[in-house]
């Protein structure tokens, strides 16, 4: 499409060069589903592929029928040029099945087959569709028009064939991803089950299920084997493997650069737009090395290389794991998981201990029921006070709601106290706790309550030294020395002058005006 252009960039994966405001719309064919015969002779299923081609790319088109856009100028440019991207993943699993080396001529021919057949069926796939439906609108400025190098030329789509690098498509339909080799013939792969506890971890060794298959059916199977194998060795090490077995199982940090690079040009000679795929470097490699491999790019016609070396970055998607790092990899893996599970609700069991309080705070009488986890710490309050449907019942149901959600969620009890105690407003005075002699409201009482029973022996006490700015001269020595020894600060402010009250033989009483509340 020149009058589209120039194309000045790509989506993030590099197989998809794009003209300004126009869009991806891929779709990858498994090919490990599509080899038949016995373990040994097996063939490509060239029939099935055909039919699948031709079904993929009738929904690729649907999809750009069907699809809501973020904005009409995206909308507008993928209607007028229909772009899709067939491709393919599971490239390392058919050869596998097929006993192919993936470093190796034979590998390679077989890419220009199976692309050039996929590119050849696609495109008649898209001509037929053109006759039914129409041609792409900006079919008569494209290369496919009447003055194109390619035309007259029906056609619907104004490309047909990408490959993608099918990161999590591959985990979805458990085969290779896009044309990379097999990463690894076992690993390590850390599963976070326990709905209460995000960070917690278990292990479990997982293995190609076609190197299983395989090495079971040769007698060479073994669980140390496959640990030996996810903690990074290698089959070359292991004299029990058949030789066949080393050579097609190869995996991607044991197939050199330049097969890597020869791969991605096999498949990108029969590809409309490009491929995505990872040169994979040693922690050993130079820069020499890179640019051996840019070069080769370069001459066998990749139109993008992406390139990896081992261990550049702390923590990396794929790797081998040490013994070493595995201290290190549980630390980040449980920082990672803290941070994108966010908030999980501890819930206590259908039955469960608890704890029912009476209180009273100055004429307020009432009922604190605390349900308890299995390990003894609270998980839920109610809040029971008479005078049911006033303010002061319906605000004490909505502290304990809060209260108890706030605790399934793992606030600690101590951070609720430290906030919620010493709140002020009324009924507040005389408690018929000795421990917590006095409340400045039903919330002071109860969360000094709470940490009194759940949070220690000191966590409720109360304050009992008065500023000295708060004692009055005009009182006399005699009552000011009474007053210090007796009183105990309330935290109440006193309803003529404003200043604190203190309770002092069961009485509230202003040091500065005198004014007293007894209970």
């Amino acid at each position: 499409m020149p009058k589209r252009g120039p194309i000045e960039s790509t989506n993030p994966c590099g197989e998809q060069p794009l003209y300004p405001h126009d869009s991806c719309n891929l779709g990858s064919i498994n090919l490990k589903n599509f080899t038949v015969g016995e373990p040994g002779s097996k063939r490509v299923d060239f029939d099935r592929l055909r039919t699948t081609v031709w079904r993929c790319v009738h929904m690729l088109d649907n999809v750009i029928e069907m699809n809501a856009y973020p904005i009409p100028e995206i909308a507008e440019t993928s209607h007028a040029i229909r772009r899709i991207g067939l491709g393919v993943m599971g490239w390392a699993d058919m050869l596998i099945d097929l006993r192919i080396p993936y470093n190796s001529e034979a590998a390679l021919q077989l890419a220009r087959d199976v692309m050039s057949f996929i590119q050849k069926e696609a495109d008649a796939a898209s001509e037929q569709l053109a006759r039914v439906r129409g041609n792409f609108p900006d079919w008569a400025d494209s290369i496919y028009g009447p003055k194109g190098p390619e035309g007259p030329r029906p056609m619907r789509n104004a490309t047909r064939t990408t490959i993608a690098p099918t990161g999590t498509l591959s985990i979805i339909a458990n085969c290779s991803g896009g044309i990379e080799p097999v990463f690894a013939l076992a690993f390590i792969r850390s599963h976070y089950l326990d709905k209460n506890d995000p960070t917690k971890r278990t292990e479990l060794t997982e293995v190609n299920e076609q190197f299983e298959a395989v090495a079971r059916a040769e007698g060479f199977y073994s669980d140390e084997l496959m640990r030996f194998l996810a903690e990074g060795g290698h089959l070359a090490e292991r004299p029990e493997v058949p030789q066949w077995v080393k050579d097609v199982f190869v995996t991607a940090h044991e197939i050199a650069p330049e097969w890597h690079v020869r791969m991605q040009a096999a498949f990108q000679q029969f590809t409309d737009n490009a491929v995505s795929k990872t040169i994979n470097f040693p922690n050993s490699a130079t820069v020499d090395d890179v640019r051996i491999s840019y070069e080769l790019a370069y001459r066998t016609g990749c139109k993008g290389i992406t390139i990896y070396r081992d261990g550049s970055r702390e923590f990396q998607v794929l790797k081998h794991a040490e013994k070493s790092d595995a201290e290190k990899a549980v630390e980040a893996a449980q920082a990672i998981v803290a941070q994108a599970a966010g908030p999980v609700r501890r819930r206590l069991p259908d039955e469960r201990q608890a704890i029912t309080h009476k209180f009273r705070v100055g004429e307020q009488e009432g009922y604190m029921t605390v349900g308890l986890f299995e390990d003894g710490t609270p998980g839920e309050v109610f809040i029971n006070v008479s005078k049911q449907g006033s303010t002061v019942s319906g605000l004490m149901d909505t502290v304990a709601m809060l209260t108890s959600y706030a605790l399934q969620y793992g606030v600690p009890l101590s951070e609720l106290a430290s906030k919620l105690k010493n709140t002020r407003f009324e009924p507040s005075g005389p408690t018929s706790n000795k421990e917590i002699p006095i409340a400045t409201s039903i919330v002071d009482y109860v969360f000094r309550w709470l940490e009194l029973k759940f949070g220690g022996s000191k966590a409720a006490a109360q304050p009992a030294l008065i500023p000295p700015d708060l004692v009055v001269e005009s009182t006399g020595p005699s009552v000011a020395a009474k007053l210090h020894s007796d009183a105990v600060a309330s935290g109440v402010g006193c309803p003529e002058c404003g200043a604190v009250l203190y309770y002092a033989e069961g009485c509230l009483v202003c040091h500065n005006c005198f004014y007293n509340k007894c209970g």
